[in-house]
């Protein structure tokens, strides 16, 4: 049994794991804002309206780098949510419910913008029977998988896609809940035990508003542990956050038409925040626009 684990000799070439070290990893520009400009919801927790303007007004191109052990827990988490909206929820029966696409005929099913709104998983597809599609499929497996919807406030240029609708009988006089899940890591998993994570829970509500819900279940997975890793909190909607959140949003477009800036949130120059940001520099430098500062406009 020893030659079970005997090494086998590698060709001279890069490993595996050197490979994906190179080649796994993300940078991607981001381009000054613009009027035209929308907003993400995953971006609230981290949201500044104060460096979106002088990134506006600045003309600065910041850059998103990602490097491979952050692409590959993002990777993570993105395989845990297709395991939950596909296998885990619709093993637990009518639960999850939105917008399905087959996955022989491609047809899409379900949804708040259609007829019959969000809906469980079918268990057949009409359109495959209607095309009269003879498919062998196994019975064990679904038909279906899960679409995320997105959604958009053109007023406020802001838009998201939460992680699913979840109908359950406990919330039935309320109608169908936003259902968010957030991968954590161990350490962070016990802060959250007793309260969700604030910006989660901001994020809730931008999303709670986007599609016009009452609650939202926040579901944490430790990926630390195996045992007792899930965490749940249902939050109510929060009009005065929200109105919070449009505000903030509001700040934004009118700094980008007009230069005003929104108030700075960093307490100085080398908290932690700042120390993270490509625009600290003019951020503390200027309350408002120096006139020694030249706004240069695009060329057509």
């Amino acid at each position: 049994m020893a030659a079970t684990r005997r090494a086998l000799a590698r060709p001279d070439t890069p490993s595996l794991v050197s490979l994906i070290n190179e080649k796994f990893l993300r940078t991607r520009p981001i381009p000054p804002p613009t009027a035209e400009s929308f907003v993400r919801a995953s971006s609230l927790p981290s949201l500044c309206a104060r460096e979106e303007v002088l990134a506006a007004r600045l003309k600065i191109e910041r850059v998103d780098q990602v490097d491979v052990d952050l692409n590959l827990t993002f990777a993570q988490g993105s395989g845990m949510h297709w395991v939950f909206q596909n296998e885990v929820f619709p093993a637990l029966g009518n639960v999850l419910v939105g917008q399905w696409q087959c996955k022989v005929c491609d047809v899409v099913v379900g949804g708040l913008g259609s007829t019959e709104g969000n809906i469980p998983m079918p268990a057949t597809c009409e359109s495959c029977e209607q095309l009269k599609q003879v498919v062998i499929w196994p019975a064990d497996v679904a038909r279906f998988e899960y679409l995320e919807q997105h959604f958009i406030s053109e007023k406020f240029q802001f838009s998201g896609h939460n992680d699913g609708f979840l109908r359950l009988p406990e919330f039935a006089h309320l109608g169908d809940g936003v259902f968010e899940l957030k991968s954590i890591s161990q350490f962070r998993a016990k802060k959250i035990k007793d309260v969700p994570d604030v910006g989660h829970a901001v994020q809730a509500q931008a999303y709670m508003w986007l599609t016009d819900t009452k609650w939202c279940l926040i579901l944490y997975w430790d990926k630390g542990t195996y045992r007792d890793c899930l965490t749940e909190h249902y939050i109510e909607r929060d009009e005065d956050c929200i109105e919070q959140i449009k505000t903030e949003l509001a700040s934004i477009q009118h700094g980008t038409e007009t230069g005003d800036l929104p108030e700075r949130i960093c307490t100085s120059a080398d908290c932690n925040r700042a120390e993270e940001c490509g625009l600290v520099k003019p951020c503390f430098e200027h309350e408002e626009f120096a006139p020694d500062v030249v706004i240069e406009e695009e060329t057509p």
